[in-house]
């Protein structure tokens, strides 16, 4: 008992990394409705149905797997209430025991703040690519039709990709990964990130609407930014500062992809 006492006062002490890299980052989820395939039966635009299959989000993520909510984002530090914060927490820990003549009890708020700043300025993440609109295959055909193909295409590739890709989540492998320290473990992120890159592939190769270009290229960097993580948080075994920057890139990307499907909720397919 001693011994959880005292490793829970040295994650109080580091924590402070954690928000001083991610406030602003927080993960808000909120999925679609709808189900686990794409509706077979065209749902008109304007009745909206579409929306019920059209799943942006993966269903098997929760607030409580990702993090707080903006409203909460001033939660206590006292104890980890999310998978980010308990794998950020692990994180942590490697990196302050690994400096050298460092002891986790020996980190102040100034050094926590500093050692923020450095890897917010230094630390080198994997290649992210950013996307043009000239990657996509657009078509000048914006009619009432083709925005409907493109809705049903769309639902159909990303409910796929939900189906295939999300019966293991990228966090529980993390956790997992950071409690056991196993790299067979953590050697699951390399599936993870053949799917991302496979449904950025397909979403590539969905023929859009001109006028639904800009909302399109949004959904396809928002999954670049995670596939780009998932390569970082691949060597956080090893070097645990591009682990903690790689999940505060992670965070901001379901972050984005949260704005994405507001946006698409939003948008206007009808007219």
């Amino acid at each position: 008992m001693r011994g959880l006492h005292i490793m829970n006062k040295q994650y109080k002490k580091i924590f402070s990394v954690l928000f001083a890299i991610l406030v602003g980052a927080s993960i808000v989820f909120l999925a679609w409705k709808g189900g686990d395939v794409a509706p077979t039966d065209n749902p008109s635009l304007g009745s909206n149905k579409w929306k019920d299959a059209l799943v942006v989000i993966p269903q098997t993520y929760t607030s409580k797997t990702l993090g707080s909510t903006k409203g909460d984002i001033e939660m206590s530090t006292e104890e980890a209430t999310t998978t980010t914060d308990v794998v950020a927490r692990k994180l942590l820990l490697e990196y302050a025991t690994s400096q050298a003549g460092v002891t986790t009890a020996e980190i102040s708020d100034a050094d926590a703040q500093s050692i923020a700043n450095t890897l917010a300025q230094e630390v080198k993440l994997p290649h992210k690519k950013n996307y043009v609109l000239g990657d996509l295959n657009v078509s000048l055909d914006n009619s009432y039709d083709a925005n409907l193909l493109y809705i049903n295409t769309l639902s159909a590739r990303l409910n796929k990709y939900v189906a295939t890709g999300q019966k293991e989540t990228d966090l529980t492998i993390l956790l997992s990964a950071m409690t056991t320290r196993s790299t067979t473990t953590l050697g699951k992120l390399k599936e993870k990130e053949a799917i991302y890159q496979d449904l950025i592939k397909d979403l590539l190769a969905i023929k859009t609407p001109s006028r639904i270009t800009q909302l399109h290229l949004r959904l396809i960097q928002d999954y670049e930014t995670l596939r780009s993580s998932i390569v970082g948080l691949q060597s956080m075994l090893i070097d645990p500062v591009v682990g903690i920057a790689a999940l505060a890139e992670y965070r901001v990307g379901f972050d984005d992809l949260f704005l994405t499907e507001k946006a698409y909720r939003e948008f206007n397919f009808a007219n």
